[in-house]
């Protein structure tokens, strides 16, 4: 019957401009709109490159096989995002092309193809296929011109990421541990300063915020040495300065560090993804005129920096972003080490002429409500991206066993040991 094959040619059309405007869709939203992506064809694409890999990597023994798989998972997933987006092209215009046309399934999906890689090698038959042709044909072009800028931008943030990781493993080790940054610290410079600008450290976490947010696909672009990592690095950085903040003595208030801390803590929060609304305001320590850690309310110990921590804060929660979290909350996370490991960092510390607080419990007790605004994010992070088990970094799954950077103070003899009082 006529009118049924005149149904079923239009349903068809349908179908392919409805697949072709969703799949328009996903490829502007994930590789052009600088936004989080939700595009649902790119987060398809993006999962099955990562079970693909993992299926193979998690058959491998050690850690860095593993992780030599697993260092293909970015570029893969990329890859199998213009595979998507080129297959749901070619359905959507065979589709449009069988609904105007006489043609059949096989040679509606043949012209489109063709059209669409630009083959030039069928003929249109009629008025609306020959636009379908040209838009195809276009459209084939600009989807390769997209995935080459997509890429270029990729690696533009990736780049300096990287640069930054590869400049701590020379100050915290490989893998970046916290404690051994300010070991380092110690013994290149006596204390005096850090061995590190903060300011350039606040800044880099801003980046990784900014690009992981606009481009998530940059969470599984590896760094170049199974022991690196930029989650890794972070974590390190943030308990560098944490540690300085609650447990080592004679620094002064320093809001380069703070801000360190809470730059930190937020892009932990927005890579993870977490948008947890935060009960009253945001928490981190301030050192008061007597020189003792107090548990300020912002992270300043003025009223003016008070002032324009409390507006971060509330930009976070308008915006729907988990800023810093309140230690007190009952789903907080716990503080992720024991009292234990960091009696342990402490002695390390110590060895390296660190001269820690007298009253330990406080300076624990401190480091730990500071610890919790950031650590679960973090460890949810190295965990998803199988990040090298460094200290500090919780666990993985499958497991591994935790990977120790050199500590410098084992190479001291106990007569070059500096004195920590």
């Amino acid at each position: 019957m006529r009118w049924l094959e005149l149904a079923l040619h239009w349903a068809l059309f349908a179908v392919g401009l409805v697949l072709f405007a969703t799949t328009l869709a996903g490829l502007v939203t994930s590789m052009l709109i600088p936004r989080p992506k939700r595009a649902r064809l790119a987060l398809f694409a993006n999962h099955l490159a990562r079970v693909a890999l993992r299926f193979f990597a998690w058959r491998q023994e050690s850690y860095e096989a593993r992780d030599a798989i697993l260092a293909a998972s970015g570029p893969t997933a990329v890859l199998v995002q213009l595979v998507v987006f080129l297959l749901g092209f070619w359905v959507a215009f065979s589709c449009m092309i069988f609904g105007v046309s006489d043609l059949g399934t096989a040679d509606s999906m043949y012209q489109s193809g063709a059209t669409l890689l630009t083959l030039g090698i069928v003929e249109p038959v009629n008025t609306a296929q020959v636009i379908i042709t040209f838009v195809a044909a276009a459209l084939g072009l600009v989807v390769i011109a997209i995935l080459i800028g997509y890429l270029l931008t990729l690696y533009a943030a990736f780049t300096p990421r990287e640069s930054h990781v590869n400049k701590l493993s020379l100050l915290a080790g490989e893998p970046a541990w916290g404690p051994e940054l300010i070991c380092r610290d110690q013994l290149l410079l006596g204390g005096e300063a850090a061995s590190f600008d903060v300011e350039e450290w606040v800044d880099w976490a801003s980046d990784v915020r900014m690009a992981h947010t606009v481009n998530p696909i940059l969470n599984h672009f590896r760094s170049p040495g199974p022991r690196r990592s930029w989650v890794i690095s972070m974590l390190a950085v943030l308990d560098a300065a944490n540690l300085r903040l609650t447990t080592v003595s004679g620094n002064e208030m320093n809001p380069a560090m703070v801000r360190l801390v809470t730059e930190g803590t937020e892009t932990l929060a927005a890579v993870q993804g977490i948008q947890t609304m935060i009960g009253g305001a945001a928490w981190v320590p301030v050192r008061t005129s007597r020189g003792r850690l107090a548990h300020g309310e912002l992270a300043a110990a003025t009223a003016g920096q008070n002032a324009v921590v409390a507006a971060i804060a509330a930009d976070a929660r308008n915006s729907g972003r988990h800023l810093i979290q309140d230690p007190t909350a009952k789903y907080h996370a716990e503080v992720g080490i024991t009292r234990e490991e960091w009696d342990h960092a402490c002695a390390v510390m110590e060895r390296a002429g660190v001269v820690i607080f007298d009253d330990r419990d406080q300076a624990w007790r401190d480091f730990s409500a500071v610890r919790i605004t950031y650590a679960s994010n973090a460890y949810a992070i190295a965990d998803s991206v199988y990040a090298v088990r460094a200290p500090w970094s919780g666990t993985r799954n499958p497991d591994t066993d935790t990977i120790w950077p050199t500590l410098a103070v084992d190479g001291l003899s106990d007569d070059a040991a500096p004195a920590s009082a």
